[in-house]
C-alpha cells in the first residue's frame, strides 16, 4: 500500500473540509448575503456568472446587493455545477430585494449546507432545474421582481400572489419560455403589461389581478395560442383590446376583464373566435353599444357578467343560443331598453339571472318559468308591469326572487307562495302598496 498516497489523499480531504468550513465556522453559521472582504472562489464565481447573467456589472460594486450575494453564492457554492450556482445566485438576489430575513416562512433560505431544491416553497426536476416557485400570500414579501428572474430558466410555475410586491416587471419576462402558470395577483405592481409575455408560448394560466397596471393590453399577448385563463380584473388598463387578442386566444376558457378603464365602445365581434370559453368577466367597463349576436353563439359559455357599463339595445332573442349558459348578470345598465326576452325559458342550465337596474318594461314573460334550474332572479329597479305568472312556481330550486321597485300589481299566485311555504324563498315585493301577498315576509 503507498501510505505516502493515503496521507496525501487525507490530507487534501481534510483542507478541502477546511476551505469549506472556515468561512461558516467564521460567521457563526450565518451565511446571509453580507459585504464582507472578497472570498477566494469569489472570482471564479464571477467568471461563471458574467455570461450568463444580465445585471452583472451590478457585482462590482461593493456593497451592493448582487456583490453582498456572490460573496455567500463563492463561500456556499464551492462544490456546484454552473447551473446549480446560478439558481442559487438568482434565489439569494430574490431573498435580498424583498426582505427575506423577515419572511414569515423561509425554511432552509440561504442555508450554506442545503441545496436549493430543499428550499422551503421551491420544487426541482430530477436534473436539479427549479420548475416551481410559489411563495405563498401575505409572507411578508416586501420589494419588487427583479430581473435576474429570467436566468431561471426551467422554471414552469411562478406564484407570487397576495404580497407587497410593487415597480414594474421586468421587460426580459418573456424569456422564461418554459413557463405554464405565471400569478401575480393583490400586489402593488405597476407600469405597463410586458409585450414580452407574448413569448410565452406554453403559458396556460397568467392572473395579475388586484395590482396598479396601466396602458394596453399588449398585442403580443395574442400570440399565447395555450392560454386557459387570463386574469386582468382591477388594475388601470386603458384603450380597447386589440381585435387579434380574441382571435389568438382559441383555448381560452376563462376571460377576466373587469373593473378597469378601457374605452371600448362595443364588446368586440372577435370575441366569437373564443370556442372554448367557458367564463366572461367584464364587470365595471365601461362598455357601451349592445350585446353582440356572436357573444351567445359560444355554445360552451357558462357564465357572462357585464355589469356597471353603458349597454343600450333590448337583451337580444340571439341568447337562446347559448344553451350551456347558468349565469347570466347584467345589472346596472341603465342604457338598457325593451322587455326580458322570452327566449329565457330555454335556458334549461340558467341557475342566476340578475337584470336589476336596467330600464326594461314590459311584464315577466310566463317562459321564463321553463328554466327549471333557476335558483336567483333579480328583476328589481326596472319598469317592468303586469302580475306575477303563475309559471314561476314551476321554478321548484328557487330561493331567491327580487321584484321591487317596478310597476307589478295584482296578487302572488298560490303556487309561488307554495315555494316560500315550502322551498324556504325569499320573495322581495313591493306589497305595502301595490301588491296584494299573503306570504311574503320581505316588503318594500
Amino acid at each position: 500500500m503507498d501510505l505516502c498516497g493515503v496521507f496525501t489523499g487525507i490530507f487534501l480531504a481534510a483542507l478541502l473540509i477546511l476551505v469549506i468550513s472556515l468561512p461558516i465556522a467564521l460567521t457563526g453559521g450565518d451565511m446571509r448575503p453580507t459585504s464582507a472582504p472578497m472570498h477566494w472562489n469569489q472570482p471564479h464565481v464571477y467568471s461563471l456568472l458574467v455570461p450568463r447573467i444580465t445585471s452583472a456589472s451590478d457585482m462590482n460594486k461593493v456593497g451592493s446587493p448582487q456583490y453582498k450575494v456572490l460573496s455567500y453564492v463563492a463561500i456556499t457554492s464551492i462544490l456546484d455545477e454552473p447551473a446549480m450556482v446560478i439558481q442559487k445566485y438568482v434565489l439569494s438576489v430574490i431573498y435580498s430585494f424583498n426582505n427575506g430575513d423577515n419572511w414569515h416562512r423561509k425554511r432552509h433560505w440561504m442555508s450554506p449546507d442545503v441545496t436549493v431544491c430543499k428550499w422551503e416553497f421551491v420544487i426541482c426536476d430530477d436534473n436539479g432545474g427549479i420548475t416551481n416557485l410559489t411563495i405563498p400570500r401575505n409572507n411578508n414579501i416586501q420589494g419588487f421582481l427583479p430581473e435576474e428572474i429570467v436566468h431561471l430558466t426551467s422554471l414552469k410555475v411562478l406564484v407570487l400572489t397576495g404580497n407587497k410586491l410593487f415597480g414594474t416587471l421586468p421587460q426580459r419576462i418573456g424569456e422564461l419560455t418554459n413557463l405554464e402558470t405565471l400569478c401575480l395577483d393583490q400586489n402593488r405592481f405597476g407600469g405597463m403589461i410586458p409585450s414580452s409575455f407574448g413569448k410565452m408560448a406554453n403559458l396556460k394560466t397568467l392572473t395579475v389581478r388586484k395590482n396598479l397596471f396601466v396602458g394596453t393590453i399588449p398585442s403580443s399577448m395574442g400570440s399565447l395560442n395555450q392560454l386557459v385563463k387570463l386574469d386582468l380584473q382591477a388594475n388601470s388598463l386603458t384603450g380597447t383590446i386589440p381585435r387579434n387578442v380574441f382571435a389568438g386566444l382559441t383555448n381560452l376558457q376563462y376571460l377576466y376583464l373587469g373593473n378597469n378603464l378601457f374605452s371600448m365602445q362595443r364588446i368586440p365581434k372577435q370575441i366569437s373566435s373564443l370556442t372554448n370559453v367557458l367564463r366572461i368577466d367584464l364587470e365595471h367597463t365601461s362598455i357601451s353599444g349592445t350585446l353582440p349576436a356572436d357573444l351567445f353563439s359560444l355554445s360552451k359559455l357558462e357564465y357572462l357578467r357585464v355589469t356597471d357599463s353603458e349597454l343600450i339595445g333590448p337583451i337580444p332573442k340571439y341568447v337562446e343560443n347559448s344553451s350551456s349558459l347558468m349565469y347570466l348578470l347584467l345589472p346596472n345598465n341603465r342604457f338598457f331598453n325593451g322587455t326580458i326576452p322570452t327566449e329565457l325559458g330555454t335556458l334549461k342550465n340558467l341557475t342566476q339571472l340578475d337584470v336589476s337596474f336596467c330600464a326594461l318594461s314590459g311584464s315577466i314573460p310566463s317562459e321564463i318559468g321553463n328554466a327549471t334550474s333557476l335558483i336567483s332572479v333579480d328583476l328589481p329597479d326596472n319598469d317592468l308591469t303586469g302580475t306575477v305568472p303563475d309559471s314561476i312556481g314551476k321554478l321548484t330550486k328557487l330561493n331567491n326572487m327580487r321584484i321591487n321597485r317596478n310597476d307589478i300589481k295584482g296578487s302572488i299566485p298560490d303556487t309561488v307562495c307554495e315555494l316560500v311555504n315550502t322551498q324556504s324563498l325569499v320573495l322581495m315585493v313591493d306589497c305595502k302598496y301595490e301588491i296584494t301577498c299573503e306570504c311574503c315576509e320581505v316588503c318594500t
